[in-house]
């Protein structure tokens, strides 16, 4: 699996990019991969990742996108606006869940 350096920490992605341990996410691994992925994180994009990643620290599991989009306070359907309704993207950029896909 590829290694990523951030800041003198290596963490471990899957050939799509995704985090292979949720525990090793970090603000700079979320800037990383939008980096990658050309896209410009905003206030409101920070929101819902928090309001996500206590979520999971709390309750070991992803919640509901809308559910998200309600604890930070932001419209109920601000994954279709911030990114573009692509779950997999939000995921991956929050270190929620690794990819699912076969090799």
């Amino acid at each position: 699996m590829p290694t990523i350096d951030l800041k003198g920490s290596k963490v471990t992605i899957d050939r799509e990019g995704y985090l292979e341990d949720p525990k090793n996410w970090s603000k700079e691994f979320a800037e990383y991969i939008a980096g990658q992925d050309g896209m410009e994180m905003s206030e409101d994009h920070w929101k819902a990742i928090s309001a996500a990643r206590e979520y999971f620290d709390n309750f070991g599991c992803v919640e509901m996108p809308h559910l998200v989009c309600r604890d930070a306070g932001l419209e109920a359907n601000c994954m279709n606006r911030l990114f573009k309704g692509d779950i997999g993207e939000f995921e991956k950029l929050a270190g929620l869940i690794t990819n699912m896909s076969m090799p």
